[in-house]
């Protein structure tokens, strides 16, 4: 069951032996993609760890047990075959530059290292969009990028933040487009795509980290 509000999230325990250790987000993600279903794994790094607040190595303290949800992804890629993919962390949809539209779609409210929206929760059955518009300009954009370390980044009127269990690209306002934008999940550039859509995967799995 997804958390509310006031619950407490995660607990301190022993992961039961014979899990899966993995290594980082990406590694889990592309694991479950392939065809390996799994109930409960061990994850050792990655933005779950940072909203957690674990600074310490595996060995050095207790392991916390949470649940989370996944990102489920669906994609066209350059070749037109429709393609599919998990997110456990984060998915960005860009250009070839850090200029025009640039969508964000987190799990834990990390994107890498950066922490871009406080209010995210990796068990709240959403994820959080940050949407950068096309109109904002390079000097706007770097001066967002710098207060990202307090949060002042929000509000601004060419950043959009919601939190939404299903998201599309592009929207359906948008109309037939010829456009081709980078996904990168987790960390990893998956190439240009022509259309992407994200979808919440409530209380997916078990974690211990």
């Amino acid at each position: 069951m997804t958390i509310r509000k006031g619950e407490q999230w995660g607990e301190s325990c022993s992961a039961p032996s014979g899990l899966i250790e993995f290594s980082d987000e990406r590694a889990l993600g592309t694991h479950i993609r392939d065809g390996g279903v799994l109930a409960a794994a061990v994850l050792k790094s990655g933005t779950l760890t940072q909203a957690l607040g674990v600074n310490s190595a595996l060995g050095e303290r207790s392991q916390i047990k949470v649940v989370i949800d996944l990102i489920k992804i669906r994609f066209i890629d350059v070749a037109g075959l429709e393609r599919t993919d998990l997110a456990v962390g984060s998915v960005l949809i860009r250009k070839k530059s850090w200029l025009g539209e640039i969508c964000i779609a987190s799990n834990s409210g990390y994107l890498g290292s950066r922490e871009l929206m406080p209010k995210a929760h990796p068990n709240d059955g959403v994820f959080d969009l940050l949407i950068v518009h096309r109109a904002m300009g390079l000097k706007d954009r770097l001066q967002a990028l710098r207060r990202v370390k307090t949060s002042n980044h929000i509000p601004h009127p060419d950043l959009s933040l919601k939190q939404v269990s299903v998201f599309a690209w592009p929207s359906d306002q948008d109309g037939p487009t010829s456009a081709r934008c980078r996904l990168n999940v987790d960390g990893e550039n998956l190439g240009l795509v022509s259309s992407v859509k994200l979808e919440i995967l409530p209380d997916a799995m078990t974690l211990y980290i």
